[in-house]
Protein backbone atom coordinates (compact mmCIF):
# COMPACT_ATOMS: atom_id res chain seq x y z
CA UNK A 1 0.00 0.00 0.00
CA UNK A 2 1.71 3.03 -1.37
CA UNK A 3 2.38 6.38 1.06
CA UNK A 4 1.16 9.08 -1.41
CA UNK A 5 -1.32 11.62 -1.07
CA UNK A 6 -3.41 10.31 -3.81
CA UNK A 7 -3.34 6.53 -2.57
CA UNK A 8 -4.36 8.01 0.76
CA UNK A 9 -7.13 10.12 -0.58
CA UNK A 10 -8.77 7.21 -2.59
CA UNK A 11 -8.55 4.82 0.43
CA UNK A 12 -10.08 7.36 2.63
CA UNK A 13 -12.93 7.48 0.71
CA UNK A 14 -13.65 3.93 -0.48
CA UNK A 15 -13.64 3.27 3.51
CA UNK A 16 -15.73 6.11 4.02
CA UNK A 17 -18.33 4.19 1.49
CA UNK A 18 -17.64 0.45 2.58
CA UNK A 19 -18.41 1.77 6.28
CA UNK A 20 -21.75 4.10 5.48
CA UNK A 21 -22.87 0.60 3.60
CA UNK A 22 -22.18 -0.96 6.75
CA UNK A 23 -23.39 1.19 9.14
CA UNK A 24 -26.64 1.39 7.29
CA UNK A 25 -26.83 -2.25 6.64
CA UNK A 26 -26.27 -2.78 10.40
CA UNK A 27 -29.16 -0.82 11.06
CA UNK A 28 -31.89 -2.13 9.07
CA UNK A 29 -31.12 0.12 6.11
CA UNK A 30 -29.54 -1.76 3.22
CA UNK A 31 -31.87 -0.87 0.75
CA UNK A 32 -30.83 3.21 1.11
CA UNK A 33 -27.47 2.65 0.23
CA UNK A 34 -26.97 4.83 -2.83
CA UNK A 35 -25.96 2.74 -6.23
CA UNK A 36 -22.60 4.97 -6.70
CA UNK A 37 -21.73 3.41 -3.02
CA UNK A 38 -22.42 -0.12 -3.89
CA UNK A 39 -18.91 -1.51 -4.63
CA UNK A 40 -18.74 -4.91 -6.17
CA UNK A 41 -15.68 -5.34 -3.59
CA UNK A 42 -13.33 -3.82 -2.31
CA UNK A 43 -9.90 -3.05 -3.76
CA UNK A 44 -7.20 -5.89 -1.72
CA UNK A 45 -5.87 -2.40 0.05
CA UNK A 46 -9.13 -0.84 1.53
CA UNK A 47 -10.19 -4.52 2.73
CA UNK A 48 -7.28 -4.70 4.91
CA UNK A 49 -7.57 -1.16 6.26
CA UNK A 50 -11.80 -1.87 6.61
CA UNK A 51 -10.59 -4.94 8.85
CA UNK A 52 -8.87 -2.95 11.57
CA UNK A 53 -11.32 0.23 11.03
CA UNK A 54 -14.83 -1.77 11.06
CA UNK A 55 -14.76 -3.30 14.44
CA UNK A 56 -13.20 -0.18 15.98
CA UNK A 57 -15.67 2.69 14.43
CA UNK A 58 -18.95 0.15 15.45
CA UNK A 59 -17.12 -0.13 18.95
CA UNK A 60 -17.61 3.73 19.33
CA UNK A 61 -20.92 3.81 18.30
CA UNK A 62 -21.97 0.39 20.71
CA UNK A 63 -19.82 2.02 23.71
CA UNK A 64 -21.80 5.65 23.45
CA UNK A 65 -25.39 4.74 21.53
CA UNK A 66 -26.55 7.11 23.64
CA UNK A 67 -23.92 9.76 21.96
CA UNK A 68 -24.59 8.33 18.13
CA UNK A 69 -27.74 7.66 18.46
CA UNK A 70 -29.76 9.68 20.45
CA UNK A 71 -28.07 12.54 20.46
CA UNK A 72 -27.86 13.03 16.62
CA UNK A 73 -31.55 12.95 16.07
CA UNK A 74 -31.75 16.53 17.80
CA UNK A 75 -29.51 17.76 15.33
CA UNK A 76 -31.37 19.47 12.09
CA UNK A 77 -30.00 17.80 9.67
CA UNK A 78 -31.24 18.90 6.10
CA UNK A 79 -29.30 19.56 2.61
CA UNK A 80 -28.92 23.31 3.73
CA UNK A 81 -27.31 22.38 7.04
CA UNK A 82 -25.83 18.92 6.24
CA UNK A 83 -21.92 20.53 5.33
CA UNK A 84 -21.61 23.08 7.81
CA UNK A 85 -23.07 20.61 10.64
CA UNK A 86 -20.54 17.46 10.18
CA UNK A 87 -18.05 19.90 9.24
CA UNK A 88 -18.80 21.52 12.78
CA UNK A 89 -18.82 18.49 14.55
CA UNK A 90 -15.75 16.90 12.81
CA UNK A 91 -13.62 19.98 13.38
CA UNK A 92 -14.86 19.49 17.23
CA UNK A 93 -13.48 16.22 17.43
CA UNK A 94 -10.05 17.41 16.31
CA UNK A 95 -10.33 20.69 18.58
CA UNK A 96 -7.18 19.46 20.32
CA UNK A 97 -5.10 17.49 17.79
CA UNK A 98 -5.19 14.19 15.37
CA UNK A 99 -4.69 10.74 16.27
CA UNK A 100 -5.78 7.55 14.43
CA UNK A 101 -8.24 6.98 17.57
CA UNK A 102 -10.58 10.16 16.44
CA UNK A 103 -10.20 9.52 12.37
CA UNK A 104 -11.84 5.99 13.65
CA UNK A 105 -14.29 7.66 15.61
CA UNK A 106 -15.31 10.29 12.36
CA UNK A 107 -15.80 6.92 10.51
CA UNK A 108 -18.37 6.07 13.38
CA UNK A 109 -19.75 9.66 13.26
CA UNK A 110 -20.39 9.42 9.91
CA UNK A 111 -22.57 6.29 9.66
CA UNK A 112 -24.52 7.68 12.21
CA UNK A 113 -25.33 11.27 11.02
CA UNK A 114 -25.77 8.52 7.51
CA UNK A 115 -28.58 6.71 9.33
CA UNK A 116 -30.17 9.43 11.00
CA UNK A 117 -30.63 11.06 7.35
CA UNK A 118 -32.75 7.58 6.48
CA UNK A 119 -34.30 7.62 9.21
CA UNK A 120 -35.57 11.13 8.44
CA UNK A 121 -36.60 9.75 4.73
CA UNK A 122 -33.63 11.98 3.49
CA UNK A 123 -31.99 8.92 1.30
CA UNK A 124 -29.88 11.20 -0.73
CA UNK A 125 -28.68 12.80 2.67
CA UNK A 126 -26.32 9.52 2.63
CA UNK A 127 -24.43 10.85 -0.26
CA UNK A 128 -24.06 14.12 1.27
CA UNK A 129 -22.61 12.86 4.11
CA UNK A 130 -20.54 11.21 2.12
CA UNK A 131 -19.28 14.36 0.34
CA UNK A 132 -19.13 16.16 3.56
CA UNK A 133 -16.61 13.31 5.03
CA UNK A 134 -14.73 13.42 2.11
CA UNK A 135 -14.28 17.12 1.81
CA UNK A 136 -13.18 17.47 5.53
CA UNK A 137 -11.07 14.35 5.03
CA UNK A 138 -9.08 16.47 1.53
CA UNK A 139 -9.04 19.48 3.73
CA UNK A 140 -8.10 18.71 7.48
CA UNK A 141 -6.23 15.02 7.97
CA UNK A 142 -5.16 13.90 4.42
CA UNK A 143 -1.44 15.42 5.27
CA UNK A 144 -1.44 13.91 8.56
CA UNK A 145 -2.57 10.27 7.58
CA UNK A 146 0.41 10.85 4.76
CA UNK A 147 2.93 12.06 7.47
CA UNK A 148 1.84 9.34 9.69
CA UNK A 149 3.12 6.24 7.00
CA UNK A 150 -0.72 6.77 5.28
CA UNK A 151 -3.46 3.23 6.00
CA UNK A 152 -0.15 1.32 7.15
CA UNK A 153 0.11 3.76 9.91
CA UNK A 154 -3.42 3.08 10.64
CA UNK A 155 -2.87 -0.47 10.86
CA UNK A 156 -0.45 -0.49 13.10
CA UNK A 157 -1.84 1.70 15.67
CA UNK A 158 -4.81 -0.53 16.05
CA UNK A 159 -2.64 -3.61 16.10
CA UNK A 160 -0.67 -2.13 18.93
CA UNK A 161 -3.94 -1.00 20.79
CA UNK A 162 -5.36 -4.66 20.46
CA UNK A 163 -1.86 -6.00 21.75
CA UNK A 164 -2.58 -3.56 24.54
CA UNK A 165 -6.16 -4.90 25.35
CA UNK A 166 -9.61 -3.06 25.67
CA UNK A 167 -8.56 -0.98 29.26
CA UNK A 168 -7.01 1.83 27.40
CA UNK A 169 -9.53 2.15 24.31
CA UNK A 170 -12.71 2.15 27.06
CA UNK A 171 -10.77 5.32 28.42
CA UNK A 172 -9.76 6.72 24.82
CA UNK A 173 -13.67 5.76 23.50
CA UNK A 174 -14.96 7.53 26.43
CA UNK A 175 -12.65 10.81 26.20
CA UNK A 176 -13.75 10.55 22.69
CA UNK A 177 -16.93 10.32 23.22
CA UNK A 178 -17.35 13.13 25.13
CA UNK A 179 -15.96 15.31 22.90
CA UNK A 180 -18.03 13.86 20.15
CA UNK A 181 -21.40 14.53 22.87
CA UNK A 182 -20.27 18.29 23.42
CA UNK A 183 -20.22 18.71 19.95
CA UNK A 184 -23.39 17.19 19.21
CA UNK A 185 -24.77 19.63 21.96
CA UNK A 186 -22.97 22.99 20.35
CA UNK A 187 -24.37 22.17 16.83
CA UNK A 188 -27.89 20.74 18.17
CA UNK A 189 -27.63 24.72 19.80
CA UNK A 190 -26.10 26.47 16.64
CA UNK A 191 -27.81 24.57 14.10
CA UNK A 192 -31.37 23.31 15.65
CA UNK A 193 -33.16 26.82 15.51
Amino acid sequence: MEGSRADAKHIADELCQAYLSHSLTRRGYSDAIPRTMIAACLSADVSRVFKFLQPLADSFEDLAPDVFHDLIPCLHITARTAYKLFDHLALEIFADGVNWGKIAALYALAGAVAVECVRRNWKRGVRSVYVCFSTFIREHLLEWIVDHDGWNGFMEWSGRRQQRGNDHFWTFAKIVGLVVLGGILLAAFAFGK
